[in-house]
């Protein structure tokens, strides 16, 4: 049987990553270039990344089908500190979900991302708590508490900067502006 990190024990959030990454439209599936999955691949990450502390990423595990891998990455590595695995030694990202939660040592504080249904058959199976690809923020947040922003938050509107402005006060501004 192919080997999986040693430090599976300590995830808590387990994600499809594929199906998180198409399911958003973050890429799509009919893209099978390198860049565009890459490009698809970072953004998933970036958006876990921005609703997750630093503390939290390391729990954080996203696994790809590895047909459309680049050859150059290793089957596992790290990104913004959440681990990025292939599924090279596996048929597949689910088989390798479905061992991870198998093989977990304590596989009821998993929180799994995945819309394929034998995935979440054997999450619930476990003990852990599978979540639907389109509720994923949900997941993030049964996984840590509620979800942080590490990103700044955009200030927020100015009072009255939608507001009306009557003709007056237009011509008013035209006026300035020499119009």
């Amino acid at each position: 049987m192919p080997s999986i990190p040693e430090t599976i024990h300590r995830c808590r959030l387990l994600v499809d990553g594929y199906n998180l990454l198409f399911g958003q439209g973050w890429a799509q599936p009919n893209q099978k270039n390198h860049p565009t999955l890459q490009r698809g691949r970072e953004t998933l990450v970036a958006q876990l990344a921005a609703r997750t502390t630093p503390e939290q990423r390391p729990l954080i595990w996203v696994i790809f089908d590895s047909l459309d891998a680049p050859s150059r990455l290793p089957s596992s590595f790290r990104l913004r500190d959440i681990e990025i695995l292939f599924s090279r030694e596996w048929a597949s990202a689910d088989e390798l979900l479905q061992h991870i939660l198998v093989s977990h040592s304590n596989p009821k504080s998993l929180v799994v991302i995945s819309s394929d249904h034998s995935v979440q058959r054997k999450a619930i199976a476990r003990g852990a708590t599978p979540y639907d690809q389109d509720q994923w923020i949900n997941a993030i947040e049964a996984a840590f508490g509620s979800c942080e922003a590490t990103e700044p938050k955009a200030d927020p509107p100015e009072q009255g900067k939608d507001r009306a402005v009557g003709d007056e006060e237009r011509d008013e501004w035209m006026k300035r502006f020499g119009f």
